[in-house]
């Protein structure tokens, strides 16, 4: 389990927008039953000054809002357009795991292709690992969405010390400042990004391995966000980093989508093209 985790150190980062600046009301709820919020574009600090090598902090602009589930995927929502759930925990309110990396993009195709989101124009994908650390900071600079006391995640998210070694029903600790739930432990999310490198510097709309030098090996390995039910709270910080094969599937991976405006076309696969950095 070691092998493919990484962990981060402490988050230092800033965001250009008020919190506020995210409608209180989910923006959306799709036919599967799926809330979704919208993320304006902005900039923050991405990564961590006292971390690991791999965690440079740098200035992280992302030029287009989107929209952001509100819960990690239910079994129940995940039923609804795969039919049947891979989870060791079958309750329709727990967040569906033991999904692979692929599975997790064919559910965001799936699910763009039922006839009420694509007359709505709806294309659904993975997060990138930038907008899923900008969703979860929500404006704040600290340690976790609600400050820096690791007093209080047991408020907020489900870890070791309080999950009893299993997964939860979503939508029962506190939202972060931009109504986001569970976006600190209960279950890994799947990003669309490869594991690697941060960019050096400054980065606009950042995917993938986007500051490897050149001729490095591309990592297989996929992003994985926001810790598990089985980590330390100190394992499910803003900015804490995990990596896993593509195939793997265990009852600690799963996922949360997101969806562009209906003007924006992701790229195949659920990602999002990367554009060049800023000097």
């Amino acid at each position: 389990m070691r092998g493919w985790i990484v962990s981060l150190g402490v988050v230092v980062a800033c965001c250009s927008g008020p919190a506020s600046a995210v409608d209180p009301d989910p923006a959306i709820r799709n036919v599967a039953g799926m809330d979704l919020r919208f993320v304006p574009a902005g900039s923050f600090m991405m990564g961590d000054d006292r971390g690991d090598a791999d965690e440079t902090p740098h200035r992280v602009v992302l030029t287009t809002g989107y929209y952001i589930g509100v819960h990690e995927v239910t079994n129940a929502q995940w039923k609804k357009v795969m039919e049947r759930s891979p989870s060791r925990w079958q309750d329709d309110g727990r967040p569906v795991e033991r999904v692979s990396w692929d599975e997790a993009v064919e559910f965001c195709r799936r699910l763009s292709e039922l006839k009420e989101e694509r007359e709505a124009g709806r294309i659904y994908r993975l997060p990138t690992e930038a907008e899923w650390e900008y969703a979860c900071r929500a404006g704040t600079t600290g340690r976790y969405s609600f400050g820096d006391q690791e007093a209080k995640p047991g408020d907020y998210g489900w870890f070791t010390d309080n999950a009893g070694a299993q997964t939860h029903g979503v939508g029962q600790k506190k939202p972060n400042p931009w109504g986001l739930c569970d976006m600190h432990g209960n279950v890994w999310e799947w990003c669309s990004d490869r594991y690697g490198h941060y960019a050096p510097e400054h980065a606009i709309d950042p995917t993938g391995d986007s500051g490897a030098p050149a001729g490095t090996a591309v990592d297989p390995a996929r992003v994985v966000r926001g810790g598990a039910y089985y980590l330390t709270a100190g394992q499910c910080r803003s900015a804490f980093r995990g990596r896993c094969h593509p195939a793997r599937r265990n009852e600690y991976l799963g996922l949360r989508v997101a969806l562009d405006p209906p003007d924006v076309k992701p790229a195949e696969g659920g990602e999002k093209p990367a554009k060049d950095a800023v000097p």
